[in-house]
């Protein structure tokens, strides 16, 4: 749809600018210069206290304004076939999805994180990406929140559990209950509830504290089998 609508633009504006390059091509040869005989009939009789002599030069045809007027026609013609190309170079690079004035050609869409990405689809979610970006930005609120992820991530890949958007932390336990890292896991869900569902924003040095607790249950449910 937005192909179609930057080339229904293009060719308006290419039918405005060619109707203009006609009309000001017509308008630029309109004009005719004064026939000397009909000149003379025009001035026969006027008096302009000018002596008779100079009166001759009067044959001569006027044809300065003709000169201005292809100079001044050829000029608009110029810029409007150098908008036009203009249009169409703009209108080629947002259908290929270029930006040329752009100091980060080589970042795509597909590559910015988007926590909307990570609350639709979790699962199928880069979270190692997610994560390093919370990092970096030191939202480490969110990096809990990551890491929790993860765990059910490797454990919905292990078929331990079945990962769906409606359910819960509760059900997640209870699908996981019998494992060696069932009290493990609950610890970590107490952790995560708290920082996460009760706002609570996290410093550094209590972020180093509990990430061990996770990064332990990650390495233990990746080293058994279901």
């Amino acid at each position: 749809m937005k192909i179609i609508f930057w080339l229904r633009c293009a060719c308006i504006c290419f039918a405005i600018c060619f109707y203009s390059v006609q009309i000001s091509a017509q308008v630029a040869t309109s004009y005719h210069p004064i026939d000397s005989v009909n000149w003379q009939k025009a001035v026969r009789g006027l008096d302009y206290n000018e002596e008779p002599e100079k009166q001759e030069t009067s044959d001569m045809t006027i044809e300065a304004p003709e000169a201005v007027g292809g100079g001044v026609s050829m000029l608009v013609q110029i810029l409007l076939y150098a908008a036009i190309i203009a249009l169409l170079v703009y209108i080629i690079l947002r259908i290929t999805g270029r930006d040329i004035f752009s100091k980060n050609q080589h970042i795509r869409k597909k590559d910015i994180i988007s926590e909307e990405d990570l609350e639709q689809a979790p699962m199928e979610s880069d979270l190692q990406k997610f994560l390093r970006s919370a990092l970096e930005k030191k939202d480490f609120r969110l990096a809990i929140r990551i890491y929790y992820l993860m765990i059910l991530q490797e454990l919905h890949e292990r078929e331990i559990i079945v990962w769906k958007k409606n359910k819960t932390n509760r059900d997640y336990i209870l699908e996981s209950s019998g494992r060696d890292y069932s009290h493990q896991f609950m610890h970590n869900t107490m952790i995560y509830e708290y920082i996460w569902y009760g706002e609570k924003q996290i410093a550094e040095t209590q972020f180093a504290q509990v990430k061990p607790s996770f990064l332990t249950l990650l390495q233990d449910i990746a080293s058994r089998r279901s």
